[in-house]
């Protein structure tokens, strides 16, 4: 069976930019969200921005660029689900079915319609048998995909190691074998197979060689060249042949040409990490500054006081507030009255804030929107890029 070897790399990152203001129109079909069913749930609003929307990880999205209106996303047969951004930074959905058409919306009007993501599978049965030169091996094995995933959209990292050689990568999309070449004859390889999906990995399966790579050349040329149970028949007599001219001595052959292999590597720049090639950015911050009026209350301004004595009925003074002796409480009581006036006084400034003299104010550092190209993972900006083939002296 001829079987051939596709390179690739799954992109890391769903991308839909949407123009400030305008819907995109999606793909046609049965099961595609729309607005109706979905435009009361959400608020009045016109797109400002333009609307970045991303689906790099497993049942998410993540939207930028939503210039801080709510953003809603919605899917047939469920509930829209509303974030209220109280800022500018990237709002994120988790927990969404996975491999489903959701409708986003920035406002009231939609941007686009996305698919999430799903799990990149379970390889299994790997197996291994000699490829058509000393150097190379055909790696097989099988995928277990879950369902709303489709084979053409995964790729897989083939890695090669050996105790006693340079491992050797490589990638291929939506098959199930690869030839791997560039091997040393006299080493026995690990080969390990990863699913991936974009980004997200799958569940790995391994297998390893008991006999050299050349050794299993070897057997296969052997048993393509017939079986050993096939036994050779006797010659029939021959008259003997004339003896011949000397041959003329061969000419010296020339130096043969230098063996090389075939390597996989990152781009200056670049760090592997699980087969891929990443680049990462440490998060940068802007400020954000929200402002508060003044607020008042009413305070009493003492210029100073006065004794206070009340009369009673029959022409006696008594104080102010004090026990009336005819109920037998004790006499001699008065009342010391502060004078003075209410003025308005100006409040301490709300928890986080401060007093810049005309009004309180608060500063808050807000997580930047990630660089072109990259993906936000988190803790980290993350650029994630195929590796490159590099063919070198074997």
């Amino acid at each position: 069976m001829n079987k051939s070897t596709i390179a690739g790399i799954l992109a890391a990152a769903t991308v839909i930019i949407g123009t400030a203001g305008a819907a995109l129109a999606p793909a046609a079909s049965a099961a595609t969200p729309t607005a109706s069913g979905v435009r009361t749930a959400i608020q009045s609003a016109e797109v400002s921005t333009s609307v970045q929307i991303l689906t790099t990880k497993p049942n998410s999205i993540t939207v930028i660029g939503h210039g801080g209106q709510p953003v809603t996303v919605w899917t047939k047969g469920t509930q829209p689900i509303t974030k209220k951004p109280a800022s500018a930074s990237p709002v994120t959905f988790t927990g969404l079915k996975a491999g489903q058409s959701y409708a986003v919306y920035v406002g009231a009007t939609q941007a686009s319609v996305v698919r999430t993501l799903t799990a990149a599978g379970v390889a299994s049965a790997v197996t291994v048998q000699a490829g058509p030169i000393e150097s190379s091996i055909d790696v097989s094995w099988s995928i277990a995909l879950p369902a709303g995933t489709k084979a053409s959209s995964v790729s897989y990292v083939i890695e090669a190691t050996s105790p006693t050689a340079s491992p050797v990568t490589m990638k291929v999309i939506g098959t199930d074998h690869a030839l791997i070449t560039g091997l040393s004859p006299d080493a026995k390889y690990s080969f390990t197979v990863t699913p991936m999906l974009g980004a997200v990995k799958g569940t790995p399966a391994s297998a390893t060689m008991i006999v050299t790579v050349a050794e299993a050349f070897a057997l296969a040329k052997d048993e393509a060249g017939g079986s050993a149970d096939q036994v050779a028949k006797p010659a029939a007599p021959v008259a003997p042949a004339a003896p011949s001219a000397p041959a003329a001595p061969a000419a010296p052959a020339g130096p043969a040409a230098p063996s090389t292999r075939t390597i996989y590597v990152c781009a200056a720049g670049f760090t592997e990490a699980a087969g891929l090639c990443q680049k990462t950015a440490a998060y940068t911050f802007h400020t954000e500054t929200t402002t508060s009026p003044y607020t008042y209350h009413q305070e009493f301004v003492k210029t100073g006081s006065h004794v206070e004595y009340s009369t009673s009925g029959n022409g006696t003074y008594y104080p102010q507030n004090a026990w009336n002796p005819q109920d037998g409480s004790p006499a001699g009581f008065y009342s010391v009255v502060d004078d003075g006036y209410y003025a308005s006084a100006k409040d301490a400034p709300p928890t986080g804030f401060t007093d810049s003299g005309s009004e309180y104010t608060k500063s808050t550092q807000v997580k930047d929107a990630a660089p072109a190209g990259y993906a936000d993972n988190g803790t980290q900006w993350v650029l994630t890029a195929p590796m490159e083939a590099k063919v070198v002296p074997a």
